[in-house]
């Protein structure tokens, strides 16, 4: 063998155990790759996938924060979910039962008076309205209900709501929790998480990671918490636009304004319950406002978000009824009740009843009896 010939098997030998050294290392490379991506690809999972990595949780906070209200009822409060732009609501029943007008206060302490669209006590939903643009809402369309089934145990979840309603002054609580189960109930279904809710925050919002609805907070237990799913919501708002009659658990109010003196005094403090402040106005005698326009007259009502009348009843003397009654203010951020006892003189001119001459006091700090007497 020449020394061409020996040269050319030299270079081929080292050529070859390069390519077999390179193709080694390569190797050991694409095992190193595959190890990486298999840990990312285990991280994602535990971090709820890549749509889920892919949301913003700042940003998903302070959007969702804006579209929970509180919602005062007669007996209790709690909070609210806008789920569009046109001003609906949806919150739990027991949170407005017993109140014909509940009051929705916003994040900057203005009011506004919703009306009912449905409800249903054994769903323990509630549907409402209010009169004003919303453009802060919670989409609930049908192609999200899918997303509460894809929830594993111990995913992240978030809850919106006002503990203690506005007992406690200050912004959306937001707190954040873990997927249970789901678990189901005479046909609704329940979100169990490991959340410790407070009374107010009932009726407000659960979302995943990405801000999506998927519940309604409704109860707490111990450590634990329940909410109505998403998808049992989604059926209460079908199911309404079906029934008769949407609104037969809502508590309804007679106004006899002309049967009497006592249902005329009855009349003028529930148009207030309802936040009918023009037709309370109207049951006015001329005397009594002696000039005094409307709009300068519910000026006096800026700040009340409930009336409650305690008790009504005539006395001895024609035309002379005595109530009790409680006014709760709310003062930008401070809930206060206010009571009130006295009389009205009540006139009947041409077949109607008019509040004429009252004697009202406040009383400060009333004892238990006060309200039973």
């Amino acid at each position: 063998m020449n020394r061409i010939s020996k040269k050319k098997v030299f270079i081929t030998l080292i050529t070859f155990i390069f390519i077999i050294f390179a193709v080694n290392e390569l190797d050991s490379r694409i095992e190193q790759l595959n190890d990486l991506q298999s840990r990312v690809d285990r991280i994602e999972n535990k971090l709820g996938g890549t749509d889920t990595l892919d949301c913003d949780k700042n940003q998903i906070i302070k959007d969702v924060s804006k579209s929970i209200v509180r919602v005062v009822g007669a007996y209790s409060e709690g909070s609210g979910v806008i789920i569009d732009n046109k001003g609906t609501i949806i919150t739990n029943y027991h949170v407005v039962n017993g109140e014909p007008s509940p009051k929705i206060v916003f994040s900057d302490y203005s009011k506004i008076t919703a009306e009912y669209v449905a409800v249903d006590k054994d769903v323990d939903l509630a549907l409402l309205k209010i009169d004003t643009e919303t453009p802060n809402y919670i989409d609930l369309s049908q192609k999200k209900l899918y997303l509460l089934y894809t929830l594993q145990p111990l995913d992240t979840v978030y809850s919106f709501g006002f503990p203690l309603g506005t007992d406690i002054a200050g912004d959306v609580t937001v707190q954040e929790g873990h997927f249970a189960s789901l678990r189901t109930d005479a046909g609704v279904d329940y979100i169990h998480t490991d959340l410790s809710l407070q009374g107010g925050q009932s009726g407000g919002a659960l979302t995943d990671v990405c801000g999506n609805l998927i519940g309604i907070n409704q109860l707490t237990l111990s450590g634990a918490s329940f909410s109505i799913s998403n998808y049992t919501v989604y059926e209460f708002l079908e199911s309404s636009m079906e029934k008769e009659n949407p609104l037969e658990d809502v508590t309804t109010i007679s106004f006899l304004e002309d049967e009497s003196a006592l249902e005329a005094v009855r009349a003028f403090y529930n148009y207030q319950v309802v936040h009918q402040l023009e037709k309370a106005y109207q049951l006015l005698s001329d005397d009594f406002l002696d000039g005094i326009s409307y709009e300068d007259w519910i000026k006096g009502y800026a700040d009340v978000v409930g009336i409650e009348l305690i008790s009504i009843e005539e006395t001895d003397q024609e035309n002379v009824v005595e109530f009790k009654m409680e006014s709760i203010d709310l003062v930008y951020q401070d809930r206060v009740s206010k009571y009130f006892e006295g009389t009205w003189e009540v006139e009947n001119k041409d077949g109607l009843w008019e509040l004429n001459k009252p004697s009202i006091k406040q009383v400060e700090d009333p004892s238990w009896d006060w309200f039973y007497e």
